[in-house]
């Protein structure tokens, strides 16, 4: 928690700079070169912030800060928070949660009406965009569908870990609704950020594999071996596209590989013995 009496969070803090009005793809709020960020802490105690754009709206990728860097370097503002940017970020989270849970009940057609309430709020804000997409897909909306992604790929904070959970499930409804050259650009964007995540790359190769695009795919199947061994949703795909006579082979050895590295067993750790008389 934080301990320093001059810092109120969540709050708004502003810093001077000759920036533009964009920073990281976000039109931000600027007036006289002051910039204005919102700042919150996370259940572990993280403290980030994000700029503020021109509707007082935080939007943008978050960026980590120590408490002493923020009292250090950032101005508190906490009368914009109390008459701007709190009451409009509780509308919008009371929109958002509406919109969630009529999608919750099978209700598309009305979640989505909802999350353009959002959107008419912050255009950019990450929540509804998925919430939005993922309606149009449930709907077999397409082309509603490929104006939400486009905007997707454009923001960064699409990519963060809060949003994994609608990340995963709007490229799952893209593949599902034959969407495949989206879903391989909405991946690759993702691995151009993380490149150390099997899950990525397997996701990848579905949508590849769907364009028979199979030595494509099996690459990306090693490279999630090659991070995980093991993992057995990548051996079983690999397993199948053998069966099938669908491996490359230019590829065959890279695949045999592959499936022979076992997954690292886990350490052990041998228990410390301290003597009797050590405090004595």
């Amino acid at each position: 928690m934080l301990d320093n009496p001059y810092i109120t969070i969540p709050g708004v803090f502003s810093t001077q700079s000759k920036i533009p009005k964009r920073l990281d793809g976000v039109r931000i709020h600027a007036q006289s070169h002051k910039i204005y960020w919102y700042a919150e802490e996370d259940e572990q105690g993280n403290l980030t912030i994000q700029p503020l754009n021109q509707d007082y709206l935080p939007s943008g990728v978050r960026m980590a800060v120590t408490p002493l860097e923020l009292s250090a370097h950032y101005l508190p503002e906490q009368e914009i928070y109390e008459e701007k940017v709190g009451p409009k970020l509780r509308q919008l989270n009371g929109i958002l949660e509406k919109a969630d849970e009529l999608r919750a009940a099978d209700k598309p057609v009305k979640a989505a009406a909802e999350y353009r309430r959002a959107l008419s709020i912050d255009e950019e804000n990450i929540r509804a965009n998925f919430g939005a997409g993922l309606t149009y897909l449930a709907q077999g909306d397409k082309e509603k569908a490929r104006d939400v992604f486009k905007r997707l790929l454009k923001l960064q904070g699409t990519f963060e870990k809060e949003h994994k959970h609608m990340f995963n499930e709007f490229g799952i409804s893209m593949r599902k609704n034959k969407m495949f050259q989206e879903a391989v650009e909405y991946y690759g964007r993702a691995l151009e950020l993380t490149k150390d995540d099997e899950n990525l790359y397997i996701n990848m190769a579905r949508p590849l594999c769907e364009q028979r695009k199979f030595a494509s795919g099996v690459i990306h199947l090693v490279e999630a071996l090659r991070i995980a061994p093991g993992n057995k949703m990548a051996t079983d795909f690999l397993k199948w596209l053998k069966s099938q006579s669908l491996i490359p082979v230019h590829l065959e050895l890279e695949v045999e590989k592959a499936l022979a590295a076992k997954a690292p067993a886990p350490q052990q750790v041998e228990e410390l013995t301290l003597p009797d008389n050590l405090f004595e």
